[in-house]
């Protein structure tokens, strides 16, 4: 006896439909209003899924509902049950099949001729004892003794009727979610709907990859923080939990797709990152219900906002996009305008990609996100650093605008030449060496930059030569033709130059790892054009800090010049010298935390108090102190 299944599909709780006597009969009650396509995907799924007995036919009661009755049967053949996915199906109907196949959409017209369907036609009008006897009946013994040989052809005719509830962005977010999942052998939720069931059917040769090329490993992500922005996060959160690793901090913020108040989000995802110490972003993206549209650019996308708001607060961050999209020129956008670091394209159902490129996209993906952390944890110390120093620059009210817009743009600068070492394109790695020597070299240029803001030139002014007199020769004073360069705060001075004798002086000098403050000197040119006379005269003479803390200064100063003095790009490559060897002194990338220690030494110069400017009394009072000392 064949083993049969009656499914009396109905949406309320009318009379039991009269199915042949002696079968088993199992009521299914679909639902019908707002989001039954929904419900009753879901519905259909559970129930499918849980017929564990091996069946020889199934017959479904498609009268007043054979709308319900064909998504049943599509939801059947599209199942991964084997207990039931190819099991013969017989449709009871109330008219004749000619009439049914002239009122049926396309799809269903394909449903109703796959070959293990049978439309039993006037189902109704029948006898009871036909009933009883209708699967004796000649025409359908023939149908089910024929099943064995009949070609597997659903798929061949069969086309979902419509995109499903969630949409063709709905369709492939999943879709790019479960095949990530394949990839890594994590916990894959596949979708209800009758699209993404049709696209894994058709696809399942490419799902089905051999266990020795599957990726079942995870990240060295252990106390990293990733943010990851979505407007589906859950579809994606077991994969990316999966492959980062359980020491992985992985936090989700889901968008609405109806999202409109952009700026109120972007807000709160900057707070969130401030918050939780973020070092990657994982963006969607197209985020809303608008951005799926086909004529919105994808400036106006609420991705590009998040991203830019993301860059202009924290450009050390590394931010990957997430797309379903291939076309280029989104990427190319995405990165070259709005600074993304890198991009993930998400697997589309619509085209059919080998297994190759699966294992390639993911290990992309996981390449991105290695470099992405890496380059945030890396590149942060200086952001933190250079926004201060931004902050107080702005905030400084002795720098004119110009000095500011200098100091703030070479900052700026320095930042985009560092960040070009943790690039993520090999070619760039390969080629970013020297552009690390010129972030050093261009942040020493500030140097410059404070002794011209604290130092100024003065000439042949009668205060100037009283000042003088008894320091330099009264020879030198009397001609009316030397300069002197002198703090602009106190007047203390730094180098003088005879212009008609070429002779000069200077009051400082260095001595070992120390710069030492004395009476004025005579000394070369040369000398008075030395940057770390120049600034360690403006940290003895304008700051004010205690003597050790000069001294500290100092020394940093004097081995910061030396290191400066090593640079290939200050005074070449001498492959005999492998002091001034370019290539054995980066193997150390000793550049970046010298890098880092002339930052800490140009903040603490602007952040330190200013001395006072000395008045006559002052200074008097100063060599009255020296006297009796």
């Amino acid at each position: 006896m064949k083993k049969t299944l009656c499914i009396d599909l109905k949406n309320d709780n009318s009379k039991k439909f009269d199915f042949p006597n002696k079968i088993e009969v199992v009521s299914l009650e679909y639902k019908v209003g707002k989001n039954a396509s929904k419900l009753n995907d879901e519905l259909f799924t559970d129930f499918i899924k849980n017929l564990n007995s091996k069946l020889d036919v199934i017959l479904i009661n498609a009268i007043s509902n054979d709308y319900y009755a064909n998504t049943f049967v599509a939801h059947i053949r599209l199942s991964e049950n084997k207990n039931i996915c190819d099991v013969p199906i017989l449709l009871l109907g109330d008219c004749s099949f000619s009439s049914v196949i002239k009122r049926k959409s396309a799809v269903d017209k394909s449903i109703l001729l796959s070959n293990r369907i049978f439309f039993v036609e006037n189902y109704t009008s029948l006898s009871p004892l036909y009933k009883d006897t209708l699967l004796d009946n000649s025409e359908i013994s023939q149908f089910l003794e024929a099943y064995d040989y009949l070609p597997q052809d659903f798929l061949n005719i069969y086309t979902p009727s419509n995109i499903s509830s969630t949409g063709r962005h709905g369709v492939s977010n999943a879709w790019g979610a479960y095949k990530l999942g394949l990839v890594l052998l994590a916990q894959n939720k596949t979708e209800n709907n009758l699209l993404f069931k049709y696209y894994a059917k058709l696809h399942s040769e490419t799902n089905t990859l051999d266990r020795d090329e599957l990726l079942d490993f995870q990240l060295n992500t252990k106390d990293s923080n990733v943010l990851y922005i979505d407007d589906e996060t859950e579809i994606w959160n077991s994969n990316l939990k999966k492959m980062m690793g359980v020491n992985c901090n992985l936090t989700s913020f889901p968008i609405e797709s109806e999202s409109k108040h952009y700026e109120s989000i972007c807000k709160k995802i900057i707070e969130n990152i401030s918050e939780e110490r973020i070092d990657l972003v994982i963006l969607d993206l197209r985020l809303t219900k608008s951005d799926s549209e086909i004529e919105r650019d994808v400036s106006d996308y609420l991705s590009t906002l998040i991203l830019k708001r993301i860059k202009e607060k924290h450009k050390y961050l590394s931010v990957i996009i997430f797309t379903a999209s291939n076309k280029a020129w989104n990427q190319f956008q995405m990165i070259n305008n709005y600074g993304a670091d890198g991009y993930y394209i998400k697997e589309s159902p619509e085209f059919l990609p080998s297994k190759s490129y699966s294992l390639e996209n993911t290990r992309k993906l996981i390449d991105s996100i290695k470099d992405g952390i890496k380059r945030s944890e890396k590149l942060r110390r200086y952001w933190v650093k250079i926004s201060k120093l931004t902050e107080d620059i702005q905030g400084n009210c002795f720098l004119s605008s110009e000095m500011k817009y200098l100091l703030v743009k070479k900052l700026n600068v320095v930042f985009s030449l560092l960040s070009l070492e943790y690039s993520r394109t090999n070619f760039e790695k390969e080629n970013s060496e020297y552009r690390a020597e010129l972030a050093f070299v261009s942040l020493w240029g500030i140097l410059n930059l404070i002794y011209e803001f604290n130092c100024t030139i003065i000439s042949n002014q009668t205060d100037v030569k009283k000042r003088l007199k008894g320091q330099i020769s009264n020879e030198i004073i009397n001609n009316n033709n030397f300069e002197i360069i002198e703090l602009k705060e106190n007047q203390e001075t730094l180098f003088i130059k005879d212009k008609n004798k070429d002779i000069y002086y200077k009051s400082i000098t260095q001595t070992h790892q120390n710069l030492k403050i004395h009476e004025l000197r005579k000394c070369n040119a040369a000398e008075t054009l030395r940057l770390v006379y120049q600034v360690g005269f403006v940290i003895h003479m304008a700051l004010d800090v205690n003597d050790q803390d000069k001294k500290e200064l100092s020394n940093e100063l004097i081995n910061l010049n030396k290191f400066r003095n090593t640079l290939s790009v200050i005074h070449g490559v001498d492959l005999d010298n492998p002091i001034l060897n370019n290539q054995s002194k980066h193997q150390n990338k000793d550049i970046f935390d010298k890098t880092f220690l002339l930052l800490k030494l140009i903040e603490t110069i602007f952040s330190s108090k200013r001395k006072k400017k000395l008045t006559l009394n002052d200074k008097l009072k100063q060599l009255a102190d020296k006297k009796f000392q």
